[in-house]
């Protein structure tokens, strides 16, 4: 394989640019529910990965390619099918090459999406479509309610007379 699947790069989960530490990659983020996440990167051409930190660890596994890994000075080309634990605080940086294609898991959250502002959109109209249903029996049950209420009230004596068991003209419906 020369990409990752297309159901890994949908637009919801692309990195924004200015989440990325190294310019012309192309990549998608996915979080885990303690607030970790899974990186997926693609660098098509040779580039430079400007030299950062993390408060939490990086587990990268190289899966197309070499990514040279920059550490105090020291140059640690990382090959496909290699991996490698970066610890918390650890200033990196890097150089992959063309092609190179990898896979970082992260210990907390390090990417933020380009489309966040797009994909809340989307998930508050999947939201509401989901709750329209719910939406329109509610409505309708109001619209019985306030129906019920505008009706006419019986005379107060009425309502006497069937707790009373006494018919509307005065003599008792039990028969008497």
């Amino acid at each position: 394989m020369d990409d990752f699947p297309e159901f890994m790069k949908r637009a919801a989960n692309i990195i924004a640019t200015s989440s990325q530490a190294t310019s012309g990659v192309e990549g998608y983020v996915f979080d885990g529910a303690d607030g970790s996440q899974m990186a997926f990167w693609t660098c098509r051409e040779a580039a430079t990965s400007k030299p950062h930190v993390h408060d939490f660890d990086e587990y990268m596994l190289v899966v197309q390619g070499c990514y040279t890994l920059i550490i105090e000075g020291q140059r640690i080309p990382v090959k496909a099918g290699e991996e490698y634990f970066i610890p918390r605080g650890l200033w990196h940086g890097g150089e992959p090459a063309a092609g190179t294609r990898t896979i970082h898991a992260f210990g907390g959250r390090r990417a933020e999406r380009a489309n966040k502002r797009r994909l809340h959109a989307n998930l508050r109209q999947a939201h509401i479509k989901k709750c329209q249903p719910i939406l329109q029996r509610l409505q309708r049950k109001a619209t019985k309610q306030k129906s019920d209420a505008q009706r006419p009230k019986p005379p107060l004596w009425e309502v006497i007379g069937v707790i009373l068991n006494v018919g509307i003209h005065g003599h008792s419906d039990a028969g008497d």
